[in-house]
């Protein structure tokens, strides 16, 4: 079964028809408008460098040029069939869905993120479509490699897009097409086995399998060599049933001959062992093959497993997404992975939710950290990380390392505000202007109720500005929060 990866390929023929090759331009550029670009060529908001608000289509159209792509809004003829199926590889490597996560009223657009997996599944889904609408012989597997199923037969476009619509569906991995052409399968035997051998065909058609049997395909006057040549000569699977009976026979080991070398020339697809009694070793053609062994387990178990072998079915549970941490959306922060940012993260919106840099109960951020899929080891270890970074400092207490009560510093509380508070660096200069008016009648909880922002995030953008000598303060706690009273403000502040 060829694969097409993009280098190194079997020969790919035109077979790619105008109309579909229309349908493939069309849904790419359905995607470039709904932004499922802007994960690999984002375009950012002018207020907040960190936020996506958009696809910057002039480097993704500049990408397509440098890749020797076809452009899916300029090709007047239809491109070469490999050229478009470089086309689609490129564009499932770098899409997704992209998925607003908040409205900037002030640029009127919305802030995005992008769910990759969802955005590559759709696409595989689609042009999978495409492929069978236009009885073209590509199908792209969940890794983007697209593979010539089997050889065009031209004519038969119809039969092929009767057999996609009419199959399970696409988004379950184990589901099988049970409407494509019955497969065929040979039984080579012993005629001693017959009675097994019978019943065993006879539930394989039941199954929708075309089993060709001697007793049924050999009629009085008819050429035995030939029934079994043209037997042979039109199966796809071969199976050959062991027994004390079969495994010396002349004839069962000329029918395993002449599969084995229609196997290496690619018209035979499996040959499939089953065993239904101990037989001693197996020829050497066989050694290295699976066998089903009917002798040792109840029948229609061996049967199944038979089917399944016949039918290509994929027996392994569905693929699910992955874990949280690794699909929720994570700011950029050089030094950590994914799992940390998503901590760190945890760790801040608690500190915004209670007003405190200090969190003295950390159970909340662990079970919902847990709700993600990161385990309490793995916030241990992560929280001994922060602090080497100077992003928390723990309160670490006697026995086993476990999430410690902590306090988020200034340095990571900053980073976490740049990276995820949107129009955080506005909002300082907005603070610093309110200072330099109001000076020291300027207090935290009035100052953060003015301007519609959580405390904890005002209180911070005060502390910083008295580090930086630009203010001096005065601190209260009382009310339920730390009170934050401006009380000096540096000449220098207004030159900032």
């Amino acid at each position: 079964m060829p694969t097409f990866s993009g280098h190194g390929e079997t020969s790919i023929e035109n077979d790619i028809s105008e109309n579909c090759w229309s349908e493939i331009a069309a849904l790419i550029l359905s995607n470039i408008e709904a932004n499922s670009f802007c994960g690999a060529y984002p375009a950012t908001c002018p207020d907040d460098p960190h936020q996506t608000c958009g696809t910057n289509t002039e480097t993704l159209y500049v990408e397509f040029s440098a890749h020797a792509l076809p452009s899916p809004s300029e090709s007047v003829t239809v491109p070469a069939a490999r050229d478009i199926l470089h086309l689609v590889r490129f564009v499932h490597r770098r899409l997704g869905k992209a998925k607003p996560i908040e409205y900037h009223e002030a640029r009127s657009h919305h802030h995005l993120n992008v769910d990759e997996y969802l955005g590559k599944l759709e696409f595989r889904q689609k042009i999978n479509g495409i492929f069978a609408r236009y009885g073209t012989t590509y199908q792209m597997d969940e890794t983007g490699h697209i593979t010539r199923l089997e050889p065009k037969e031209p004519g038969h476009e119809e039969e092929k897009l009767q057999r996609h619509e009419t199959s399970p569906s696409a988004t379950d991995p184990r589901s099988v097409n049970v409407n494509r052409r019955p497969p065929k399968a040979f039984i080579s035997h012993a005629t001693l086995d017959h009675p097994f051998v019978e019943k065993f065909a006879a539930d394989l058609r039941a199954n929708g399998v075309d089993a060709w049997f001697s007793k049924w395909e050999i009629k009085p006057g008819d050429s035995i060599r030939a029934k079994i040549e043209e037997g042979l000569e039109g199966c796809e699977d071969f199976i050959i049933v062991l027994s004390k009976n079969s495994i010396n026979r002349p004839w069962v080991q000329t029918e395993l001959d002449s599969a084995t070398i229609r196997k290496l020339n690619g018209k035979v697809r499996k040959i499939i062992p089953v065993k239904i009694e101990d037989c001693g070793d197996l020829p050497p053609t066989l050694a290295a093959l699976l066998w089903e062994d009917f002798s040792r387990q109840d029948y229609e178990v061996a049967l199944k497993r038979v089917l399944d072998s016949i039918f290509e079915a994929d027996l392994r549970p569905p693929l699910g997404k992955p874990p949280a941490y690794v699909r929720a959306e994570v700011f950029p922060m050089e030094g950590l992975a994914p799992n940390d940012r998503l901590i760190l993260e945890a760790l801040c919106r608690n500190t915004i939710a209670t007003g405190f840099a200090l969190i003295d109960d950390i159970a909340p951020v662990v079970e919902a950290l847990k709700k993600q899929g990161i385990s309490e080891q793995q916030i241990v270890e992560t929280q001994d990380l922060l602090e080497e970074l100077g992003y928390v400092k723990l309160r670490r207490t006697a026995g086993p390392a476990h999430p410690y009560c902590q306090t988020v510093t200034q340095l990571g509380f900053e980073k976490f505000a740049n990276a995820r508070i949107s129009g955080f660096q506005n909002l300082i200069d907005t603070v610093r202007q309110r200072v330099l008016v109001q000076g020291d009648q300027l207090e935290n909880a009035e100052l953060a109720k003015a301007l519609g922002q959580p405390l904890r995030i005002v209180s911070h953008i005060l502390e910083v500005m008295e580090n930086r000598g630009w203010i001096t303060l005065t601190r209260e706690i009382g009310g339920g929060y730390e009170s934050l009273r401006v009380d000096l403000v540096s000449p220098s502040l207004k030159h900032r």
